[in-house]
This record gives C-alpha cells, structure tokens and sequence, in this order.
C-alpha cells in the first residue's frame, strides 16, 4: 500500500497538489463567504420576493423567521455553508421554485456545453493560424491575422451576437434563432444549435490566443534545440508542430483557463440573445427577482469552477513544458 502512494506521489502533479490543498481550501472558504456577504449587502429582501410589495411588517417577519434571517449574519452564513457542505444550497425562493441545487442542474451543462465549444472552435482556428503567422513574422498570414484581431477584439460581445444572429440565422438561415435541444437528447442537434453562441463567444478568443501563441513561437524559434533540428535537415512542419509548438503552448494554456472561468459566469448576454437555458440567464433573473438563494448557490459554484479550472491549468504547465517539473 505504501508503495502504491509512493508511486502516485511521483506523479508530476500530484505532490503539488497536495501541497497547495489547504491554501485552495482557504480560498474556497474566503470565496465563500465573500459570496454570502455580497449578496446580503444588496437591496431588496428574500421576503419581499416571497411575498410581493403588498406584504405587511408582520408576514415579513415571520417569513424572515422561517428562513432564519433574523439571526445575526455570521449564524446565517454557518448554517448556509453547513448546508452546502451536505450538498443542500437551500430553496429558490420564486418560480418555478425547486431546490437551487435542481435549478443549477439544468442551467449548468447549457452553459458548460457553450463554453467547451467556444474553446474548441478557438483552439482549431487559433493554433494554425498563430504557428505560420509565427513562422514568418510580418509575411501575409501575420498581417492579416493582426488585422483581424484587431477588428475581433474592438467589436462588443452583444454588436457581435446581434450580426451573427442576423447573417446567418435571418439572412441564410443556416442556424436556428432560438430554441435549445440538450446534449443527452440528441447530441448533434444540440451541437448544430449551440454553435452560432458558441462561435460567438469564441471570436474574441480567436483574437487574443493567435496573437499570444503567434509571439511565443516567434520566440521559441530562436532557442537552440529549434536551431538543432533546422540543422538536421527536419521538415519545417515537424519542426513546427513537434518542437515549437508545446513548449510555446504555456501562456496558451494560461489564458484559455481564464477565458473558461470567465465563460462560465460571462455568458449573459449570449444567452439572453439566443434565449438559451444557461447559467448567465439563470442568474440573471435571479438577481433581478431577488432570488437571493439562487445568486449565492450560483455565484458560489462559478467561483469554486472558477478556481479549480486555474488550479488545473496552473498544475498542467508541468505535462506540457518538462523544463517546469522542477520550478
């Protein structure tokens, strides 16, 4: 058995793991309770979304009894993370109701479906256009992908969805306006659906990851073991995409766990365009309804993806780069 653990802990990513467990548990815990706190720092009341703006003082405070918010709000956030930590998150407090957990459970996947696609799509336009950019700095491809993401980048999320909305589902209608199909009912409809979203989200990547990964290899073109293998006569696409890319894939991979923290929680305004059952419009109208259970249980699950995601990206420099194993 001891041997077994030995061997797991000489896994590249396992030992720093372990050793950075208790801080992202205090991260979790501060997340956590700055969650709670946020959202009890806002206007309006859980009762008065219960109870409508006719309710009187005192049907008020009995609703505010029954939830326990007249008890000092360190014993109101104990009870909550208690609850949470046993996989309760509470109740929505307006309709359709449900638990919170329930109500995420079905926003979640629309949300999570988006963002894995949007990374897709900017992976597969990115990379290629980023490594022959990089291999002739200031050749055709390079000035066109720079002016492109020039354009990409100064245009606005929601100006970018209502264009693409236009085109292509008005227009040519080669995509659907609105309307959701989920993953486990049919997987290809509900890919064909969530891509004009997906394609929308993933413009502004395209931009940023090209423009990143097109100066790492620029410089990692430069380094001798690339320099070597020019020398030993290596066709310029093995040189390109077996020696050059991976080790210039780090600040890539940097930034693409940011762009996916961020597309979980991000999503609103895609989501209210395409009227798609997502986290963003889930928690849109939460706030807007007061639905203060929901926000916490939403805001808090985003914010631990949020974590996990840059904990794994972090770890995963050590799988890409074997010069980093031992930083």
């Amino acid at each position: 058995m001891s041997d077994g653990i030995r061997a797991i802990a000489r896994i590249p990513v396992v030992g720093p793991l372990l050793a950075r467990l208790p801080h992202l548990i205090i991260v979790v815990l501060l997340v956590s309770f700055g969650t709670f706190m946020l959202v009890q720092l806002t206007s309006g009341s859980p009762a008065a979304a219960i109870l409508g703006p006719s309710a009187t003082p005192e049907a008020v405070a009995q609703i505010n009894s029954e939830l326990g918010l007249d008890k000092p709000v360190l014993d109101q956030y104990l009870d909550w993370i208690g609850g949470v930590l046993h996989g309760d998150f509470g109740n929505a407090l307006v309709p359709p109701y449900g638990t919170v957990a329930s109500r995420i459970l079905i926003a979640l996947p629309v949300t999570i479906q988006l963002a894995v696609m949007a990374l897709l799509i900017a992976f597969l336009v990115a990379i290629p256009a980023a490594v022959y950019a990089g291999y002739r700095p200031g050749g055709r491809v390079d000035r066109t992908l720079n002016a492109t993401s020039i354009g990409s980048l100064a245009v606005p999320a929601f100006v970018l969805a209502l264009v693409l909305a236009l085109l292509l589902t008005l227009q040519v209608h080669a995509f659907p306006r609105t309307g959701w199909v989920s993953f486990t009912t049919d997987p290809l409809r509900s890919i064909w659906s969530a891509f004009l979203p997906a394609l929308t989200l993933s413009m502004p990547m395209i931009a940023y990851f090209s423009r990143v990964l097109r100066a790492e290899i620029v410089q990692t073109l430069q380094e001798d073991f690339v320099l070597f293998a020019r020398l030993r006569g290596l066709p310029i696409r093995t040189i390109l995409f077996r020696y050059v890319l991976r080790p210039s894939c780090v600040s890539l991979v940097t930034i693409s766990g940011l762009s996916l923290g961020s597309l979980l929680g991000g999503t609103v305004i895609v989501e209210s365009i395409f009227a798609l059952p997502g986290m963003g419009n889930l928690l849109l109208n939460a706030v807007v309804n007061s639905d203060f259970p929901l926000v916490q249980g939403g805001v808090l699950l985003i914010s631990i993806t949020y974590v996990a995601v840059n904990t794994v990206v972090d770890l995963s420099y050590r799988l890409i780069d074997p010069r980093m194993r031992n930083a």
